[in-house]
């Protein structure tokens, strides 16, 4: 995947209000931090946000990407 941070940050916004609570949650976590994103694991991410492992990995996939670690190499 060749994408830059930019659209990634702009497929969160752009999927953002068609998210349920647990994921949204991921969202404001990654948007408010996604310079420190690269440096956690997914179940951080989960658990630092209020959210779990099982979110994460949907809010991955509702994104368009395989896995987080995909995800976190973007940003």
């Amino acid at each position: 995947m060749t994408e830059t941070n930019s659209s990634v940050i702009e497929r969160i916004l752009a999927v953002y209000d068609s998210l349920p609570n647990s994921e949204r949650h991921i969202a404001d976590y990654i948007l408010e931090r996604r310079g420190t994103i690269a440096g956690m694991t997914a179940r951080d991410i989960a658990e630092t946000s209020g959210s779990s492992a099982a979110s994460m990995s949907r809010f991955v996939r509702s994104l368009g990407f395989t896995s987080f670690a995909q995800l976190a190499f973007t940003l």
